[in-house]
């Protein structure tokens, strides 16, 4: 039995080398590890490809570096800085 915490969700996994103190992993990890057919690398992110993080077929996942993914997720959100910048220069109607 698994539990949904912040769009995620968890099962119990208990030793695996991403398991949280009470043995829980997301689910993402193990469905795509299975894909895979290895573990993930510590430097590998899983990443689900419609942003929908409940969303864990294999197909809908893909490992990408940290960097990658930070990358990636940056480009999709501007930064608050960014988005005020943006703020200013727009008309007010």
């Amino acid at each position: 039995m698994g539990f949904y915490k912040d769009g995620y969700y968890f099962v119990r996994s208990e030793g695996h080398s991403r398991a949280d103190k009470d043995g829980f992993v997301k689910r993402a990890i193990l469905v795509l590890e299975a894909k895979l057919g290895r573990s993930l690398l510590d430097s590998e992110h899983t990443h689900h490809l419609n942003n929908v993080r409940s969303d864990d077929r294999p197909e809908n996942l893909n490992a990408l570096t940290n960097s990658q993914h930070a990358t990636l997720h940056m480009k999709a959100k501007p930064n608050i800085k960014n988005r005020y910048q943006l703020a200013l220069t727009q008309p007010v109607s």
